[in-house]
């Protein structure tokens, strides 16, 4: 596979997509991150949201399969995510898929999972990493991919302005807060202004990071998962890039969080719900739910402690929902 390094992971996406000149619609999971529809509607490529499993929060593979069976040779590819950062293969599945339609392009979409260069598919088209901010080893800036060798990859020079990206992020929390739909408007919000980057460097940094990182996870993943009700807990294979619980009431919660001087994420509003697509009920379930407790070095030991307080005392009055 051939090796690629741009300043920001969803540049690649882009790329690669662009690259192709694919215009069949493009299948995406409906609980994915904003941005990613984003590159599809800013290269005015279609897209179709399918809703989860609720067991991994993944697109459904049933309803996935049975999707592509019933409309052969109508889609130009898959872009996948595994549920909230975990790092199990895909490669059964994307099996299936090319035998059902040998043509779609699958996007391993790997940006919560932790990076790695050793990385190796034989069915996936591309597997991309991000070292963004937020993600599982934040250098706030880079990331990489891994690319069949057969395809074509062109880094197109994208106009880039800051205020752009702050206001197409700035869309994306109004929309979600007041519960409405977002307009696309096409601008120059995906380049990226930082320059001379330095591959060598980059990996050992990434690296370097990965380890520590790795490491302070596991630190505050044993507190939140000794001290948290364990009804109201996640799988630890959905908690690498943080600690996920469910609960009953979680903008009362979070409040209360924030009140105490501490914090905590709401991520996974649809975006199937978001760009106005067919409501997606499994994701909008987990979204009224799901609460990310940090675990990178946002957060240290103490303040792991005192969050699983709250978070206990919450459950005590508001029970854990009952997610089937």
């Amino acid at each position: 596979m051939k090796f690629i390094f741009e300043k920001r992971a969803s540049i690649i996406i882009h790329n690669f997509i662009k690259a192709q000149r694919v215009d069949k619609p493009f299948i995406l999971p409906s609980n994915i991150c904003p941005i990613v529809p984003s590159i599809f509607l800013k290269l005015n490529r279609q897209i179709l949201f399918v809703d989860i499993d609720l067991k991994n929060l993944e697109i459904d593979q049933d309803m996935l399969i049975n999707l592509l069976k019933d409309n052969l040779g109508k889609f130009g590819g898959i872009l996948w995510t595994n549920g909230l950062g975990s790092n199990h293969s895909n490669e059964v599945l994307f099996k299936i898929l090319k035998s059902i339609d040998p043509n779609l392009l699958l996007i391993d979409d790997r940006c919560l999972c932790k990076p790695s260069f050793e990385f190796r598919s034989k069915f996936s088209d591309l597997v991309v990493f991000s070292s963004g901010y937020g993600k599982y080893t934040d250098l706030d800036y880079g990331g990489f991919a891994l690319m069949k060798k057969e395809h074509k990859y062109i880094s197109y020079n994208i106009k880039f302005d800051a205020n752009d990206h702050e206001n197409l992020v700035n869309s994306f929390h109004k929309a979600i807060n007041n519960e409405l739909k977002i307009c696309y408007k096409d601008s120059n919000w995906l380049g990226s202004n930082k320059s001379n980057l330095n591959y060598n460097l980059y990996k050992k940094e990434v690296l370097k990071l990965a380890k520590k990182s790795s490491n302070h996870k596991t630190k505050l993943n044993k507190i939140y998962s000794k001290n948290i009700y364990k009804k109201a807990q996640m799988p630890l294979k959905l908690c690498h890039w943080r600690f996920n619980i469910l609960v009953n009431n979680k903008k009362i919660l979070l409040k209360k969080i924030f009140l105490k001087g501490l914090f905590a994420s709401s991520h996974y509003y649809p975006s199937s719900k978001l760009f106005g697509h067919t409501n997606c009920v499994k994701s909008t379930k987990i979204s009224n739910h799901i609460i990310n407790l940090f675990n990178d070095f946002r957060f240290n030991e103490d303040m792991a402690i005192s969050i699983c307080e709250i978070i206990n005392k919450h459950i005590k009055v508001y029970g854990v929902p009952k997610i089937k």
